[in-house]
């Protein structure tokens, strides 16, 4: 299968939350961090359209079109919030998040991956259950939601799948295979996995509670008998994480490692959440990951084990390099875990495969990704000046730019060949600059 790069071919949502409002309603900040973001992401403008807004928070919103791509930034000020929306078939749209991160400091931020999706023709259909392997009345249920034979390309199969992750990470299927809880602190991601399980003509319903720890957490809790044997047949343990016994799926061992990676999301969300410190350097040097470890809440014996290292055989087939298994405390409890390497390929890797966990509706996507990356320019203050002189004044003569800045002409003219190669600017005539944008009244 042909590899692809991880910055193109995506489509790429940032969100950046806890910025400067000030920083947000400027429209000339924002217009000269998109056009330095261009410039990193190596792509080339074709025309950008800006708004800013007088009323409400006096947010700005950008659209720059750019050769195969696209990227839509909407500030939020009232909000001291950022959120990037970019499509990219060439280029390292990558670095263009970055340089926003960089330039807005944002006291936090998530990025979400979408893979394109796989053509239907790229894996052979399998039978995962068929009539003979279950019970007359799951049967009839299983009919009535366009489930029989149970195939593992179907949509509604790939939701079983991530159903059972979650269940392995943070949840419970009851003993009397009645009902089913799953925990998770973001609301939001609990949201998506009960539009997720409406498909399966079943509902969930979503409450507030207080954890262990005192914090606040969501239960995702369905009753649905039926649901809960099918969950049990697929390999899903019963029982809460202090007894019950936890093995790998037998069906998921020669499985495609894109269902793999659906299974395995919820998991590597998980590990996310309990990272202690992780720390992006966008300007080349030393970049610090730390602690991050998968861990596996279940009693410490064999069967668990097992488990753990059928689980760190899908990270390896997904490219995430790991370090071994370990034993964790954690409180009273100790848990095995899988140590992922602190190394930032690993990281970009897990938020592609955590991202599947918000992508709705749920399909394969492509995740044999190239993980080769460009360097970030290292733009001086002059280059910066220039933007915001030609920001103010949109058809200026290089001339006056060299004159009013005081910029050495060599350092200068770099710069504008930089600006004009990536169709930031237009030259008229070896004399005169064109910034090439427009504001909507």
């Amino acid at each position: 299968m042909k590899t692809i790069s991880f910055n193109t071919h995506l489509s790429i949502y940032a969100t950046l939350t806890g910025c400067d409002p000030k920083l947000l309603e400027n429209e000339k900040f924002i217009l000269s961090t998109l056009i330095s973001s261009i410039i990193q992401g190596r792509m080339k403008l074709i025309k950008l359209f800006y708004k800013k807004f007088e009323e409400g928070g006096k947010g700005v919103t950008i659209v720059a079109l750019i050769a195969d791509s696209h990227i839509i930034v909407n500030t939020f000020p009232e909000n001291y919030s950022l959120f990037l929306d970019i499509y990219s078939c060439t280029g390292y749209p990558i670095n263009s998040i970055h340089e926003f991160i960089k330039m807005f400091k944002p006291k936090n931020f998530e990025i979400t991956f979408l893979p394109r999706n796989l053509k239907d023709d790229v894996f052979q259909s399998k039978i995962v259950l068929s009539e003979n392997d279950i019970n007359k009345e799951l049967n009839e249920w299983l009919k009535k939601r366009d489930l029989l034979p149970l195939i593992n390309t179907n949509e509604k199969f790939l939701i079983l799948v991530n159903l059972i992750g979650f269940i392995i990470a943070n949840g419970y299927l009851h003993n009397d295979l009645k009902c089913f809880s799953i925990y998770h602190k973001n609301k939001y991601i609990l949201e998506i996995l009960k539009k997720k399980i409406n498909l399966l003509k079943v509902n969930a319903i979503i409450k507030p509670k207080i954890n262990k720890k005192g914090n606040k957490i969501f239960e995702l809790y369905v009753n649905d008998k039926n649901l809960c044997k099918l969950l049990y047949l697929l390999g899903t343990p019963k029982g809460s994480e202090n007894n019950r016994i936890l093995e790998f799926p037998s069906w998921l061992k020669n499985e495609e490692k894109q269902i793999k990676a659906i299974f395995l999301s919820p998991l590597l969300l998980e590990a996310f959440d309990n990272v202690k410190s992780i720390y992006y350097n966008f300007e080349n040097e030393k970049k610090k990951i730390h602690d991050i470890v998968l861990l596996i809440k279940n009693p410490l014996n064999e069967n668990t084990r097992n488990f753990v290292k059928n689980i760190e055989k899908i990270l390896n087939e997904i490219f995430i390099e790991t370090d071994g298994i370990i034993i964790k405390k954690v409180g009273k409890k100790k848990y095995y875990g899988i140590k992922i390497k602190p190394i930032y390929d690993n990281l970009i890797r897990m938020q592609i495969i955590t991202s599947i966990n918000k992508i709705f509706p749920l399909s394969l996507f492509e995740i044999n990704i190239s993980m080769k990356q460009k360097s970030m320019y290292n733009f001086d203050s002059d280059f910066y000046k220039i933007i915001n002189l030609l920001l103010e004044d949109r058809k200026i003569s290089i001339s006056k730019i060299f004159n009013d800045l005081e910029i050495p002409r060599n350092e200068g003219l770099k710069i504008l060949r930089l600006l004009k190669k990536h169709n930031i600017v237009k030259i008229e005539d070896k004399k005169i600059v064109c910034l090439n944008l427009d504001k909507s009244e």
